[in-house]
């Protein structure tokens, strides 16, 4: 077994992280991480899921986008107080009814995850093109995957039968190791050495200063969707917001349905109105107050 994967399981089956030794294994992959070139095409689409926990509809644009300093956690991709953007991008599997919306509320909508789980939620989807190709890296995605799609299993055949003999083999023992990682739930302190590994390749490798962020699989997917989490100076620079859409899901054992109940409508000061559907109204005025919305002037009907 590589040492360096060693170390880092160790630190996994303890549930103790030590950052200076992350950062120690880190550093071995500085010069050449084994890692494989992704891109995203400028006009590709990209989906953000929202949650809407306080019962409101977001008032702004940058509500939709990447959180505040304060609000960044720790999470699969990115580190706390250090704000990243995931989304969710189109696949071949999109063919077979696995719709990108599905797995980018899936990430913040834990009731999806699970077949026995019921509830009803409401949670707001964006829509985002980047105006240039977007760089991204991926690390091998794992074989573990109940339900890869075509992609998925098209990057690991390229893997195992090509890319992988550009680097040394205990180079690609730890990238093959992450990308096992990265393909499972939160345990531990997982998210600790995966969000660890992408800001430290992100940011500080050699290959950082033409990378705008990391695609990996959908874990709550099994693999058939594909998630992205893009640098804050990337989006900024050339990602943005086309519109949005408040989804009410209504999740039963084994089965969800999912629509749309309200469509943005951007302000010339860049605030949101909300233009809610006739079969929604009913909805909203149970779980929000729709004289309430009128009254804080969050509710707008463009009448010809």
């Amino acid at each position: 077994m590589n040492k360096d994967v060693g170390i880092v399981q160790e630190m996994l089956d303890s549930g103790q992280f030590v950052t200076e030794v992350m950062k120690e294994v880190l550093s071995h992959y500085q010069d050449h991480p084994a890692i494989v070139p992704c891109k995203i095409l400028a006009g590709s689409k990209i989906i953000r899921s929202s949650t809407n926990d306080a019962y409101v509809f977001h008032e702004n644009v940058a509500r939709l986008s990447y959180p505040p300093v304060e609000f960044a956690r720790t999470d699969r991709a990115s580190l706390k107080g250090k704000p990243m953007f995931y989304g969710t991008v189109f696949t071949s599997a999109v063919e077979h009814n696995a719709y990108p919306r599905i797995f980018s509320a899936m990430e913040t909508t834990d009731i999806l995850r699970s077949f026995e789980k019921e509830g009803r939620v409401f949670t707001t989807q964006s829509l985002w093109l980047p105006d240039r190709d977007i760089h991204l890296f991926a690390f091998p995605f794992s074989k573990n995957y109940k339900r890869a799609c075509a992609e998925v299993r098209f990057q690991r055949d390229a893997w195992d039968n090509q890319l992988s003999k550009h680097w040394p083999k205990h180079y690609c023992e730890f990238s093959e190791y992450l990308g096992d990682l990265i393909a499972n739930e939160n345990r531990s302190c997982l998210y600790d050495i995966t969000a660890n590994t992408i800001d430290y390749i992100l940011y500080q490798s050699t290959a950082a200063e033409d990378l705008d962020g990391v695609m990996y699989p959908s874990v709550w997917g099994a693999g058939e969707g594909m998630n992205i989490c893009l640098k804050k100076e990337t989006v900024d620079e050339c990602v943005h917001f086309q519109a949005a859409s408040v989804q009410y899901i209504d999740k039963k054992v084994g089965n969800s349905t999912i629509f749309g109940v309200a469509e943005s409508y951007l302000m010339p000061d860049g605030t949101l109105k909300w233009t809610p559907t006739k079969e929604a109204l009913m909805i909203l005025e149970e779980a929000y107050g729709v004289k309430a919305m009128f009254e804080r002037n969050m509710i707008y009907f463009d009448i010809p």
